[in-house]
């Protein structure tokens, strides 16, 4: 039987009963809206040097130490009343994101520090063929471009289990796609208290360190994959202005933090449908430079966030307003 391409359903539940403990999602509850997924093994291949007869190779041994998974998810926002967060902020919760709630008011994500944070079960259904994987920790990155539908880039890595491939008849997912699609603009950016920058497009990644941790008790010999550290990064290039609205060259010499905030939006700016991206203690990386977009000139701008000694978590931050009552 042919498979086809585009016919996959991406299921994803945190795992409340602890690490690796399967969620169980359900097409019903827990299909994300995502691109066609990629899956592989996180594998090597083990070659035996023993004495023989000849020059051929012997047979080896394949041993999987773990499962990858991407996929896109595009930004949506909520709308219902009862406090729900955008279900994207389930995915991003795995990546090392602690999510709180201010009722009918907004939904947040802060990073947090714990190698032992939350993580995913993630079922990939392709077709009649399903892929079951658990324990999976990731990192993420999104280029915000103008006039574009804002797209989150996933990587997961999970536990291994040499069962994980099995023929499922393909469910049918009920899918969460009524919020607006989110275009980036009315951006309202604001870099240093800056809020005139004529810019095009924003790129942030969290930079997410994942480790695999070997476990020789575990099945697979990998006890668990962690986020063991983090370094994000957010770039963007402005059109140039005098210096006295903005002077580049200063805060690279002093090494000045200062703040860069912006959002993003449906057409109708519904509360539910409005995101906003913060980034504190931010410095410019490298030396500012010019660039040029139809002949105008621009700064080619690398910055890094960075969170404060005593929290060490507030370097960023995400936030969606959720629908009132009123």
């Amino acid at each position: 039987m042919t498979l086809l391409f585009q016919k996959s359903i991406v299921l994803a539940k945190i795992e409340g009963g602890g690490y690796g403990v399967d969620a169980s999602p359900t097409p019903q509850d827990d299909a994300f809206v995502t691109s066609v997924p990629i899956v592989s093994v996180n594998g090597e291949h083990r070659e035996r040097n023993i004495a023989r007869g000849g020059f051929g190779m012997p047979v080896g041994i394949n041993v999987g130490q773990g499962m990858h998974v991407e996929f896109s998810h595009e930004l949506m926002g909520t709308v219902g009343l009862e406090d729900a967060p955008p279900k994207i902020f389930t995915l991003l919760r795995a990546c090392n994101l602690t999510q709180a709630i201010t009722s009918l008011v907004e939904a947040t994500l802060t990073p947090n520090s714990n190698h032992d944070g939350e993580s995913l079960t993630l079922i990939l259904n392709f077709d009649g063929t399903q892929h079951k994987i658990i324990g999976c920790r990731g990192d993420w990155d999104v280029t915000f471009e103008n006039n574009n539908i804002v797209t989150f880039n996933f990587k997961f890595d999970g536990l291994y289990a040499g069962d994980h491939a099995s023929t499922v008849a393909f469910p049918s997912g009920t899918f969460d796609d009524t919020p607006d699609k989110i275009i980036f603009r009315s951006a309202a950016l604001s870099l240093n208290s800056v809020t005139s920058l004529i810019f095009e497009n924003i790129a942030f990644k969290p930079g997410n360190n994942i480790f695999r941790r070997p476990g020789s008790n575990a099945a697979s010999g990998t006890h668990a994959y962690s986020i063991v550290a983090r370094s994000p990064e957010l770039s963007l290039e402005p059109e140039a202005v005098a210096l006295a609205t903005l002077n580049a060259w200063d805060l690279y010499d002093k090494s000045t933090s200062f703040i860069v905030s912006f959002g993003c939006k449906n057409l109708l700016d519904t509360p539910g449908q409005q995101f906003t991206f913060y980034f504190y203690n931010c410095q410019i990386k490298d030396s500012p430079g010019y660039g040029q977009r139809e002949s105008i000139r621009t700064w080619p701008l690398t910055i890094i966030p960075h969170a404060s000694i005593a929290n060490g978590n507030d370097d960023f931050k995400i936030v969606c307003s959720l629908p009132t009552e009123s």
